[in-house]
């Protein structure tokens, strides 16, 4: 008796196996690239308020890239000065703070702060021109870790 091999046929099909004759060389493979993921942690979801013990100029500069402008911190909280980045884009990762002299555009310090979260935080700058962080309204999120930065 012989044998059909339409339902063999359809199998190949149906499952993505391939016949000999239809088999891709190296060269014909082409990767398929995995999505990005997009982070859920925004840039403009973070308040960055700045005060300074010594008289001087801070530029932020967030993980997405945006920069603030040129900002004169107080000594108090009181005069403190807020920075809210403006654009879209991941806003965990290392926030960077150029400290300028006061009345030149000499860079004395960039010291960076890694923050992964939502909210409002304080940033002092010391007189040794380190920066020491106060949370207010700031909650921590464990998902940053997948956007894959």
């Amino acid at each position: 008796m012989a044998r059909k091999f339409s339902g063999l046929r359809r199998m190949f099909k149906l499952y993505g196996a391939a016949p000999a004759e239809e088999l891709k060389t190296a060269e014909e493979i082409v990767e398929v690239e995995s999505p990005r993921r997009q982070c859920q942690i925004k840039a403009r979801d973070v308040a960055v308020a700045v005060t300074s013990r010594v008289p001087c100029r801070v530029r932020v500069c967030a993980p997405n890239g945006e920069c603030s402008e040129e900002m004169k911190p107080g000594a108090s909280s009181e005069n403190e000065t807020v920075y809210e980045p403006k654009l879209c884009g991941c806003g965990h990762g290392h926030w960077t703070f150029h400290i300028l002299h006061e009345h030149d555009d000499t860079v004395l310090a960039s010291p960076q702060l890694y923050l992964s979260g939502w909210g409002s935080i304080l940033v002092t700058i010391n007189a040794d021109l380190s920066i020491s962080m106060e949370r207010r309204d700031f909650l921590e999120s464990p998902i940053a870790v997948s956007c894959g930065y």
